[in-house]
């Protein structure tokens, strides 16, 4: 049926009508003559705001001495640090995630300045500079105890178990590696004969299937880690992440790192964190006290830690250095039946 205008112009006035009138215009297809400035967007007292001044108080140039005069220009330094810092302040810690909050969240979109590294270049910016960031790091804790957000009286220590970037599946000890080594020479050299009769000799290696090159690489990468093996004089490595040992998790025997981080109490200001591949948490409890020490040069008065860090020599050691401890008895609380 056809409607006459008058139909459709009651329909249209209808639908007017059902909208409330006492609202604030909403058009989403709205232009700006001038566009805010990313920075008008967050608060003055925003972490990010916060981030973004201390980063500009470091001293970079273990970062800056490091970048080359030649090739394409890379991210700038002080951006992927601010970047890198906020993250992992918010508890953000993948370098995916990281690389889409640079393209959807206003904090991180004002630190990166509209730039959007993407996660290898986030995550190789990390590994390339492990040391320069465990530095600044310290620099920053300096500078957060000068702010007055840092107060070392009471830090809390805690360690988790990271999975490592490799599968449980990869892990050899050096007879699986020999028979895998054995193995797929045995078969390259098969299709090497099968593909001499079927292509001939002259062929150059760029002819030879996908799946063959990438049996050399792997043929390589074990013999690697073979060598590895016997000077570390471990019972199993891991081919993706040498440094990787089993550990026990909340999801069973993995190969992982032992993630270690001490707080300050009061305003929960990470003063250390260190990254280990020693299994248990008991050996880690001085080395972070005094990291903490070290980081933010101030004397602490208490620190807590679950059963995990509990043993006789760390207690001990303690309270020589007249530091209260506050950590469970390991013994007390399984016989106890309560949690660390």
């Amino acid at each position: 049926m056809i409607k006459n205008s008058l139909e459709i112009n009651q329909e249209v006035f209808v639908l007017k009508v059902l909208e409330p009138r006492n609202v604030r215009p909403y058009n989403q297809n709205q232009m700006e003559l001038f566009p805010p400035s990313v920075q008008s967007l967050i608060e003055d007292d925003h972490l990010c705001m916060v981030v973004n001044d201390v980063v500009k108080e470091l001293d970079l140039s273990c970062l800056y001495k490091k970048v080359s005069a030649e090739g394409n220009p890379p991210y700038h330094p002080a951006m992927m640090l601010k970047v890198l810092f906020y993250a992992y302040a918010t508890g953000i810690f993948s370098s995916r995630k990281i690389a889409k909050s640079v393209k959807e969240h206003i904090p991180f979109i004002f630190l990166a300045a509209w730039q959007k590294p993407d996660f290898r270049t986030i995550s190789d910016f990390r590994k390339n500079n492990l040391e320069e960031l465990g530095m600044l790091f310290a620099q920053v804790a300096m500078i957060c105890k000068q702010l007055g957000m840092v107060k070392l009286g009471h830090v809390s220590i805690d360690g988790t178990k990271i999975k490592a970037n490799a599968s449980d599946a990869k892990t050899y000890d050096i007879r699986r590696i020999d028979r895998e080594i054995k193995r797929l020479l045995d078969e390259a050299e098969v299709s090497d004969q099968q593909e001499d009769l079927l292509y001939g000799t002259d062929k150059t290696g760029d002819e030879i299937p996908e799946d063959i090159r990438n049996q050399s690489k792997r043929i390589a990468k074990l013999k690697e880690v073979k060598k590895q093996l016997k000077q570390r004089q471990k019972e199993k490595i891991n081919k993706t992440d040498p440094d990787a040992v089993f550990m026990k998790t909340q999801n069973g025997i993995k190969t992982a790192y032992n993630a270690q981080v001490a707080a300050d109490k009061e305003h929960q200001i990470i003063v250390a964190a260190d990254v280990t591949n020693a299994a248990s948490d008991v050996e880690q409890l001085l080395p972070m006290v005094d990291q903490a020490e070290e980081n933010t040069s101030e004397k602490l008065n208490q620190c807590s830690a679950d059963s995990g860090y509990s043993s006789g020599e760390n207690i001990k050691a303690l309270e020589e250095r007249n530091i209260d401890a506050y950590i469970p008895d390991r013994e007390y609380q399984a016989n106890s039946g309560a949690r660390k």
